[in-house]
């Protein structure tokens, strides 16, 4: 990083190597594009030299509950499931917070063995709650068990997985026979309806012999948008001049990308932050489909018989 030809920086992956990474780049003024930590420390620093393209973490999470919660007349009776895990503690409390200050909302907070098999009794305790709306914080596997016993015991409820990782190409083609009218959020999957979405699907499969999944799509944004900085910036060489072209072409552009519009600005305490909305999917006749944002759905929210009054 201290050789004078290196004028951008893209990664990395953990929120903790990331964080000591944008350290780095503010002290030593070199441009930082993140494709995918979500840590909400990362730019809440002030740093002038970082930037981020995926979302916060608790700007994802408001954004998806906000989805959720518009779905009602009023702020709906809300359980949230999560599993006995420390990241299972740590969602409970993040959306917890997100519901009480936002819309006054104090829900239920259920917690259960992963992996145990005591879906029933997690069922009877939803049932007794009455709830609208049944969030899960939960691992794929438990998701799904979760989401069949709730469907199977009838409760009038809309039921919504907070977790990103359905989204996983793996995962998603055995979730979807198993889920249908199931909600969860991403951050990219190939059916977005984005302009050139479809195209970098369809390319990187023949690349690499396998989908991609939003991890690849943010490493592949993140490398178009330096690549479109480098051409503005008409960097012919490697100079350190060129780090504040590159700084200022971040600054001021909108990007296109597969995961959307991509445009950095500072907002609710955040620098250089890209306000990326989730991907709202709703596994609809065993498809994974788009519903929101408006301009990247493939179709609307179906709620007829998943939603209590």
């Amino acid at each position: 990083l201290h050789a004078p030809h290196t004028i951008a920086i893209l990664g990395a992956y953990s929120s903790h190597a990331t964080f000591t990474l944008a350290g780095m780049a503010e002290m030593l003024r070199i441009p930082l594009i993140i494709p995918s930590s979500m840590a909400d420390r990362i730019t809440r620093q002030g740093y002038q030299w970082v930037f981020r393209i995926c979302p916060s973490s608790s700007q994802y999470l408001e954004e998806f509950i906000s989805y959720l919660v518009a779905l009602f007349p009023s702020p709906p009776t809300t359980a949230l499931l999560y599993e006995d895990t420390p990241w299972g503690h740590e969602l409970q409390k993040k959306l917890t917070k997100i519901l009480k200050e936002r819309w006054s909302i104090q829900p239920v907070a259920l917690v259960y063995t992963p992996g145990a098999n005591h879906y029933p009794e997690i069922v009877k305790a939803v049932r007794a709650r009455k709830p609208s709306l049944v969030i899960l914080a939960s691992s794929a596997t438990d998701t799904v068990a979760l989401y069949k016993n709730l469907k199977a015991s009838e409760i009038p409820c809309l039921v919504a997985s907070s977790g990103m990782g359905l989204s996983s190409p793996s995962l998603l083609e055995k979730v979807l026979p198993l889920a249908p009218g199931l909600l969860f959020p991403s951050p990219w999957i190939p059916q977005a309806n984005w302009s050139g979405n479809q195209e970098f699907a369809i390319k990187y499969k023949e690349a690499y012999g396998e989908p991609a999944d939003y991890h690849a799509a943010e490493t592949y944004s993140a490398l178009s948008i330096l690549s479109q900085a480098l051409e503005k910036a008409r960097c012919s060489s490697q100079k350190p001049s060129y780090r504040k072209k590159i700084k200022r072409i971040l600054e001021h552009t909108t990007f296109p990308t597969p995961l959307g519009p991509v445009k950095f600005t500072s907002n609710e305490g955040h620098t250089h932050q890209n306000r990326l909305p989730p991907l709202i999917i709703q596994i609809q006749g065993s498809k994974a489909v788009v519903v929101s944002p408006p301009e990247g759905a493939t179709g609307k929210i179906q709620l007829s018989s998943h939603k209590g009054d």
